[in-house]
């Protein structure tokens, strides 16, 4: 199967009309996770979807999910694009939300780091995923498909660190921890509040002996702590070495006919 690596088109634009090669942007997935239940004492205090950027250079468009068990969600890319990617959660999970900043001060990501799905258990699943069977157009988890996760989780105290398991293509799966040092200050730390996996590429899962689609499945809880809360995900498509060689490419050959 072909795989589709779709890039920030606009970008893609710009640097083949000043005849230029640049940093791809490539296509992003942003979640920004809200509780199914409100709670807490400053539980009003992130209304609304988080615009803006996180630990990668990315669009700034997210997608405001409910962690409620059973229903899937389908979303749009960085760009506000319709995407065949679909989020889904075992079970319920309540909000809670603080002043990170204190006395009214706006930290950046303040909306996506202080305000969480919040457990006081171990085992919870959810998972991102195309089915095949959808047939759509838009941006898909496929086979050999190679994606860069993140996966942000911190709390609003010290020791309500995290501990996430992502499972993905041919039987793999990687874990990765964060401390949960203590409220958000307004900085990402990888290891501090959020985990990145690197090149992974998602896994088919098949219902009733039927290959389905493809997913990347994930388990979180405590990491010693009696909380632990989770953000938001990302995912951010790697582009392929031919599609970096390709606009490079066309970025040069549009200087060479600009200059003849």
């Amino acid at each position: 199967m072909r795989t589709t690596i779709k890039l920030n088109t606009p970008l893609v634009s710009a640097c083949v009309a000043l005849g230029t090669s640049c940093l791809l942007s490539a296509a992003a997935i942003n979640v920004d996770i809200q509780g199914a239940n409100a709670g807490g004492p400053g539980f009003n205090l992130h209304v609304g979807t988080y615009t803006g950027q996180a630990a990668p250079v990315t669009g700034t468009t997210w997608n405001g999910v409910a962690y409620q068990g059973v229903v899937s969600t389908t979303l749009v890319d960085d760009q506000n694009v319709t995407t065949d990617v679909n989020f889904w959660s075992q079970t319920n999970l309540g909000e809670w939300s603080y002043d990170a900043g204190g006395g009214g001060v706006n930290l950046a990501a303040e909306a996506l780091m202080a305000d969480y799905a919040f457990t006081n258990g171990s085992n919870n699943r959810f998972t991102l995923f195309s089915n095949v069977a959808d047939g759509g157009s838009g941006l898909q988890l496929t086979v050999g498909s190679s994606w860069d996760v993140y996966v942000y989780l911190q709390g609003d105290a010290a020791g309500q660190g995290a501990t996430l398991t992502l499972n993905y293509a041919d039987g793999n799966s990687s874990s990765a921890s964060t401390t949960g040092d203590g409220p958000w200050n307004g900085t990402f730390v990888e290891g501090g509040n959020y985990v990145k996996f690197s090149g992974v590429s998602p896994r088919a899962y098949t219902v009733d002996g039927t290959n389905n689609g493809y997913e990347f499945d994930f388990v979180w809880g405590l990491n010693g702590g009696s909380a632990a809360g989770i953000n938001g995900i990302q995912l951010v498509q790697v582009p392929e070495p031919g599609a970096v060689a390709l606009l490079g490419g066309a970025g040069i050959l549009s200087l060479f006919r600009r200059r003849r």
